[in-house]
């Protein structure tokens, strides 16, 4: 199996939660697949706007890579702004699309007004085009579906719980 892995930025002095939980997947994950490719994409970083200017310049990049590569699945590992491009790869290629959410309100929780809005009107989006939602809670998994999720799956903070309970 080939993955398409959508990350934003995985920098080691800036690991957040979702790219700790990334990077460990991808260790593992390596010795499973085919292969997993994870351009690099250069975008501005502006306040506000860094979710709205990686789609806008990672979507060409991971088309191109699609294209080239031609994998098996396409891995969005963010609600946004990975799952947008996600969704658009989706669409031009038809590769099946795999989201981990972490919090798919986040954008009505975090920003005020039509920005919070407008982000989860994307999120939204982008779940109706996904294959499958992994949801990190059933908290997450309730808000995608209501979101328009099709199929989501619960798997706790990266952990399935079935395999060590």
């Amino acid at each position: 199996m080939k993955i398409l892995a959508i990350v934003a930025d995985i920098y080691p002095e800036k690991l957040g939660g979702a790219e700790v939980h990334f990077v460990e997947v991808a260790k593992r994950i390596t010795s499973k697949v085919e292969s997993l490719l994870i351009p690099r994409v250069s975008y501005p970083h502006l306040p506000n706007l860094s979710g709205l200017f990686f789609i806008l310049f990672a979507t060409p990049v991971m088309i191109y890579n699609a294209v080239k590569y031609r994998p098996d699945l396409i891995w969005a590992t963010l609600d946004f702004p990975q799952a947008q491009v996600g969704a658009l790869v989706k669409l031009f290629t038809g590769r099946p699309l795999y989201i981990t959410s972490q919090n798919p309100l986040l954008g009505e929780e975090e920003l005020v007004g039509i920005g919070g809005q407008g982000v989860t009107f994307l999120v939204s989006l982008a779940f109706r085009q996904a294959d499958v939602v992994a949801a990190v809670s059933s908290y997450s998994a309730a808000q995608a579906k209501r979101l328009g999720a099709k199929k989501v799956i619960v798997i706790p903070n990266g952990v399935d719980l079935d395999k060590f309970l």
